[in-house]
C-alpha cells in the first residue's frame, strides 16, 4: 500500500513539475514577443515621424524592387517597406528641382524558405546612413536604382533581425498599404521551439509626413 502511494504521489508531483515548466516556458517566450513587439514599434514610429515617404514592395528580393511598377499601392500587402529621407530641392539650380533622396531605412520579412514566401522568417532591417550627394542635381537616383545599387538580390543575414520569428497575417504578408500614405503592420510573433511555439498577433498603424 505504502509503495503504492508513493508511486501515486510521485506520479502526481512529476505532473505538476511538467506543467509547471511548460507554464515558465509560455511565460518567457511571452515576455520575448513583449520585448519585440516595442522594440519593433519604436523604430518603426521613429523612421515614420522623421521619413518624407515610405514605399511598399512585395518582398526584398531584388525582382520585386527594381522598378517604380512594383510599388504596391493603395489596398496591397507586402514584405518590404522603405522609408526615404530627403534633402530641401536646390531651387537655384530649377524652380522645380527635384529633392534627392539622402537616406533609406528598410524593415522586411525575410521566410525561412525561399521557395515558399508564405513560411515564418524574421523581420530584418537595414539603414543606409548618409548617401552620396548625386552627381546630377536634376536627375538624383530612384529609391529602386538606390537599392539595386546598395544591396544584392536576396535577404542577408547581414541586416539586424528585429523580430526573432513571424508570419504575415495581411493577406499572408507584413505590411498593408492603407490609403497610399498609411501603413498597417499586421503579423503574429513567434517564439519558443518547434516542439512548443508561442505566438500572439501584431497590428499598428504608421504613416510618414509626406
Amino acid at each position: 500500500i505504502v509503495v503504492g502511494l508513493l508511486g501515486v504521489i510521485s506520479a502526481m508531483a512529476l505532473g505538476f513539475f511538467v506543467e509547471s515548466i511548460k507554464a515558465t516556458f509560455t511565460s518567457e517566450q511571452k515576455n520575448l514577443i513583449n520585448r519585440d513587439i516595442r522594440q519593433l514599434t519604436a523604430k518603426l514610429s521613429e523612421a515614420a515621424r522623421q521619413a518624407n515617404f515610405s514605399i511598399l514592395y512585395e518582398s526584398f528580393e531584388k525582382s520585386d524592387r527594381d522598378s517604380v511598377s512594383d510599388r504596391l499601392l493603395d489596398g496591397n500587402s507586402g514584405d518590404f517597406l522603405v522609408f526615404g529621407f530627403q534633402d530641401e530641392p536646390d531651387l537655384t539650380t530649377s524652380v522645380n528641382a527635384p529633392q534627392p533622396i539622402t537616406r533609406l531605412i528598410g524593415y522586411y520579412r525575410a521566410p525561412e524558405n525561399p521557395d515558399d514566401p508564405d513560411s515564418m522568417g524574421p523581420v530584418r532591417t537595414f539603414d543606409t546612413g548618409p548617401l552620396p550627394t548625386p552627381s546630377d542635381a536634376l536627375d538624383p537616383p530612384s529609391p529602386e536604382e538606390l537599392l539595386e545599387d546598395l544591396f544584392s538580390d536576396s535577404p542577408t543575414d547581414e541586416h539586424n533581425a528585429v523580430v526573432e520569428l513571424s508570419e504575415g497575417l495581411a493577406d499572408k504578408r507584413l505590411f498593408y498599404n492603407l490609403g497610399g500614405r498609411t501603413i498597417m503592420v499586421n503579423g503574429k510573433i513567434v517564439h519558443g521551439v518547434k516542439a512548443k511555439r508561442v505566438t500572439d498577433t501584431y497590428n499598428f498603424t504608421i504613416a510618414t509626413r509626406r
